[in-house]
C-alpha cells in the first residue's frame, strides 16, 4: 500500500510512531536479540526488526514456533515450504479537543492476570501466557484493562505509552483489544474504545495507534481512525 503524495511526511511520521509503539510494547515482554532481529522467548512468539521495514534478503528457515512480522510482503522462496500469511492494518487517531469520548465506569485496571489471560485468549481464539501479562502489568508504561459485566470480563485491552522522539509527543498504542463472543453485539467494544480514547487524552496523548484485523476495521473507522499500511505476519506450519 502506497502512501498518498499529499501529507506524505506527516503520515510517515505517524506510521513511525505507530510502529515505534508496537516495538516498544513487544520489548516489555521477555525477548532475545540477535543482530537486528528480536525474538520473544514465549507468548506472543513474535520475530521482528525494530522498524518492521527491512525486506528479507536471505533464507530464514529458523522461524519455527514464531510469527515473523514485517511491513514488507516476503518472497515465499525465502520462507520454509509450509507457512501461512495474514495481515493487520496499521491505524492511528489524532487526539485533540474535538475528539469526543468519555470514560466508562465499567472499565478498570486488571489484577487477576489468569482471568484476564483466559478471557483475552477466548476473544482471540488462542492461548495467552498469564505470566507474561503479569510482567506487562509491572511496566509503568502499560495498562492492563477490562470491561466487566456482572463481574465477568467482557472486553480486554492493553494500552502502552511511548513518548521519546517525535518532539516528545506522547503516543498511546492499543493492543489485545478483544470482546468475548457472548458479549458481542451489545456495543461494549465501542464503550471500551471510547474509554480508551478519553483515557489517552486525559494522560496527555496526542495520538492513539493500533493494528486492526478486518473484523475490527468498521468500528475503528467509525471512531475516526485512519488506515495506513498493512503489517504482514508469517507463521511456519
Amino acid at each position: 500500500m502506497k502512501l498518498p503524495h499529499s501529507n506524505t511526511d506527516s503520515m510517515v511520521s505517524i506510521l513511525e510512531q505507530n510502529l515505534t509503539n508496537l516495538h516498544s510494547f513487544w520489548s516489555t515482554m521477555p525477548f532475545t536479540q540477535q543482530g537486528t532481529w528480536f525474538r520473544h522467548n514465549q507468548w506472543p512468539h513474535k520475530l521482528w526488526q525494530a522498524g518492521f521495514d527491512s525486506p528479507l534478503s536471505s533464507n530464514l528457515t529458523t522461524i519455527a514456533d514464531h510469527v515473523l512480522v514485517s511491513t514488507h510482503p516476503i518472497n515465499s522462496q525465502l520462507l520454509p515450504a509450509q507457512f501461512t500469511q495474514s495481515h493487520l492494518i496499521t491505524m492511528s487517531l489524532g487526539l485533540n479537543d474535538n475528539t469526543a469520548a468519555e470514560l466508562c465506569s465499567k472499565v478498570t485496571p486488571e489484577t487477576d492476570f489468569i482471568q484476564w489471560a483466559n478471557a483475552c485468549g477466548k476473544a482471540f481464539g488462542y492461548q495467552i501466557d498469564a505470566d507474561v501479562i503479569e510482567q506487562l502489568a509491572q511496566h509503568s508504561n502499560n495498562w492492563i484493562l477490562s470491561l466487566k459485566v456482572d463481574e465477568k470480563i467482557a472486553v480486554t485491552a492493553i494500552l502502552h505509552q511511548t513518548n521519546s522522539g517525535f518532539g516528545e509527543q506522547t503516543t498511546f498504542g492499543l493492543h489485545q483489544m478483544g470482546a468475548l463472543t457472548e458479549f458481542r453485539g451489545q456495543g461494549l467494544a465501542k464503550k471500551m474504545m471510547q474509554h480508551l480514547i478519553a483515557f489517552a487524552k486525559q494522560q496527555g496523548a496526542s495520538l492513539l495507534t493500533l493494528q486492526a484485523s478486518q473484523a475490527g476495521l468498521p468500528l475503528y473507522e467509525k471512531l475516526g481512525f485512519k488506515a495506513q499500511v498493512p503489517l504482514y505476519s508469517y507463521r511456519v506450519l
